[in-house]
């Protein structure tokens, strides 16, 4: 068999997936959208070590015999391992800085990083940051990915089934970018930024704008300036003008993913979520596995005024909405409830144990803090702030 011959063999696997990349209404081709991701980029897109016959991007690095396991596959549903844990999630092969089956790891750093240039946090993959699931030392909480999966395949069971990859109720895998673009160790900046998310509810749409979210600017607007917005600083830049997520003079959200919408998605005032990660914020109504659900039309720290006094850049409109991404982690952090360990310019967020001292670290980087009890009406200096503050209860 001639070198030739062999070459286009070995090539026929991303072949085939291209023909399935078929045009959609808009006249725009799949391909175009897979070639211009974070996995089709032909300089940094995927490249499994133990696969070095095949180029960068080939579609047989993901969608293999030896990628799945034993079987050759063409779509999450036909994995053989079980995608709800860390330990058996095909992304995670690659996505890790540790064993990683792509040359050098795929090292995605935190958001507190990203957006907020903490460039200390010692959290830098996403492997990580999904194995904060259990109550063990030290605390930690990560969004898990068993309950992604059975949540996202009952709400559009059109879309997901149960053997589904749950990093798709996010990420459409052939479309999503990496911000800043081909940088997964680099904090965002403005001008190479990319957009990483597809709703969960267009999961599988051929509709050009549903492909990715975050992208689209004009009609529909799919960023935070949809809402009163401010930006929050980015770390050890209080004051100074530089203002997440890229460390420009943007302040009003038009440069970030309206994660309101995009959160609220699945965590809605009426469905519910259930969990067995303990360190996730949770409801009142006696069910210990149950998730708060969140209106954010009336939540304090959504459209409702949440009156106070506040720290800069928050001292002028008292009615601010926040992006979720402001305060929480999307993938899993160090603190409980996926609080962040750089909030609006300080790090030193320790958010580990449920007191007073580790709840004022997460509120007084916005919050003025009372240096004395009550600090609030009928507070006798005993209660934690979460006793009474959460979503559920309007935050």
């Amino acid at each position: 068999m001639t070198d030739s011959v062999v070459f286009i063999l070995l090539q026929l696997p991303i072949l085939i997936c291209l023909c399935f990349l078929v045009f959609f209404e808009s006249g725009l081709a799949y391909a175009d959208y897979y070639i211009d991701s974070a996995h089709g980029n032909k300089l940094h897109g995927v490249k499994r070590s133990s696969m070095g016959a095949y180029a960068v991007t080939n579609c047989s690095h993901c969608h293999s015999r030896a990628a799945m396991g034993g079987r050759i596959a063409f779509g999450p549903s036909s994995r053989t391992r079980d995608v709800s844990s860390p330990a058996g999630n095909i992304c995670l092969d690659c996505h890790t800085d540790i064993d990683s089956h792509q040359k050098g790891g795929v090292r995605n750093r935190s958001y507190s990083f990203r957006a907020g240039g903490w460039t200390a946090d010692s959290l830098d993959s996403i492997q990580k940051a999904f194995s904060f699931t259990d109550v063990s030392a030290p605390a930690g909480s990560s969004h898990n990915l068993e309950d992604i999966i059975r949540f996202v395949s009952d709400k559009w069971k059109g879309r997901y089934r149960e053997s589904s990859n749950p990093c798709c109720a996010c990420h459409n895998p052939h479309a999503a970018q990496g911000d800043p673009l081909h940088m997964p160790v680099s904090a965002k900046r403005d001008s190479q930024r990319g957009w990483p998310l597809t709703l969960p509810g267009k999961r599988g749409s051929k509709v050009a704008v549903d492909i990715l979210y975050g992208d689209n600017n004009t009609s529909p607007n799919e960023r935070m300036n949809n809402y009163n917005y401010q930006s929050p600083y980015r770390y050890n830049k209080i004051g100074q003008n530089e203002y997440e997520p890229d460390g420009s003079i943007t302040m009003d959200g038009s440069n970030l993913t309206d994660f309101v919408t995009f959160c609220t998605e699945c965590h809605t005032r009426s469905d519910d979520i259930t969990t067995s990660n303990q360190n996730i914020i949770m409801d009142s109504i006696g069910n210990g596995s149950r998730l708060a659900r969140i209106d954010w039309d009336i939540a304090l720290h959504g459209k409702a005024d949440g009156g106070g006094k506040k720290n800069p850049p928050y001292t002028g409109a008292r009615n601010y909405v926040l992006s979720c991404t402001d305060c929480h982690e999307p993938h899993g952090s160090q603190n409980l409830y996926l609080i962040r360990q750089e909030i609006n310019g300080a790090s030193g967020v320790a958010l580990t144990k449920n007191t007073r001292d580790a709840w004022n670290s997460a509120c007084i980087p916005c919050h003025r803090s009372k240096l004395a009890a009550p600090y609030c009406p009928g507070d006798d200096g005993s209660k934690v702030c979460s006793g009474c503050h959460y979503h559920g209860k309007n935050f």
